[in-house]
């Protein structure tokens, strides 16, 4: 019996746009140690939905994270609280049980206990929820298994990310920026540039936190002027039917944006049918 295509081979043969498919909703970001094995919905399990709904208020998304290989359900749990401004806050609760009532604090706070201290080291999560896609399991895992001889305190396997068929998917932080890796090798170009304070254009799909038009604007205001650094200070600003990109010394790109949809689709393996919706950027045109 031939065995079916997955939501990877699917997307890939359809030529899915990645630009502009970063999640727009995510702009802060609570990584939540959890070692043990993770169901199909790991953050939900560990996650009550008021305290969710919480956290969304405060334009937090939570996700669980663990090291390569880890699996030992005992003993302490590292959080992480990113910030808007690129700023990245670690603390350590003593057990599983210390570490939900930090959940709790960050939930009704939407901050950092005061004791955290500061993490400017690039991090590079890689889903391999394999309970929720058969892509991010196969594919994460080697990426995150390959990466780690080079970046072993930097890449770590995370819950789902959205994009299954982009895997491997990986999200840089704390600049936020979500990826499409093919291979370790990937995950390691990235690291290696974000270490210089630069950004890997190969395989990227967008900035997180900010809509689908203004992922795809970036993107495309950036290959212009050829501006690669993480750093690189943006403002933009939504027309009718295009997104102006101006930079710190005023230069402004014109990008028309067209919005459009394709055919069904999986968006994960085994998973209900939906029609593929995408956005593109057309040649910007100087202000």
């Amino acid at each position: 019996m031939k065995q079916a295509p997955t939501c990877r081979e699917i997307a890939a043969a359809l030529a899915e746009p990645r630009e502009g498919t970063a999640p727009a909703g995510a702009g802060r970001w609570l990584l939540i140690e959890h070692r043990p094995a993770w169901g199909s919905h790991v953050i939900n399990d560990i996650v009550p939905a008021p305290m969710r709904q919480q956290l969304r208020a405060h334009g937090i998304t939570p996700i669980a994270v663990r090291a390569p290989g880890s699996r030992e359900a005992a003993g302490p749990c590292r959080l992480w609280l990113t910030h808007a401004d690129g700023a990245v806050a670690r603390w350590q609760a003593a057990d599983s049980g210390t570490r939900d009532a930090h959940v709790q604090r960050v939930a009704e706070s939407g901050s950092a206990p005061t004791d955290a201290v500061a993490d400017e080291d690039p991090m590079l999560l890689v889903c391999t929820n394999g309970k929720r896609d058969a892509c991010c399991a196969l594919l994460g895992r080697d990426i995150v298994d390959g990466a780690q001889s080079r970046h072993r305190h930097r890449v770590w396997e995370c819950s789902h990310l959205g994009g299954h068929r982009f895997a491997g998917v990986a999200l840089l932080l704390p600049s936020n920026y979500a990826f499409h890796c093919e291979s370790a090798a990937d995950a390691d170009a990235v690291l290696d540039l974000a270490l210089q304070s630069a950004l890997r254009r190969a395989g990227l799909r967008g900035r997180s936190g900010i809509s689908a038009a203004h992922q795809a604007a970036e993107i495309a205001a950036r290959e212009v002027w050829q501006q690669w650094r993480l750093d690189f200070p943006l403002t933009m600003t939504d027309e009718s039917d295009a997104v102006v990109v101006t930079d710190a010394q005023g230069n402004s790109l014109r990008i028309g944006i067209e919005a459009g949809q394709g055919p069904v689709r999986p968006e994960s393996c085994g998973g209900e049918g939906k029609p593929m919706t995408w956005v593109r950027a057309h040649t910007p045109t100087r202000q």
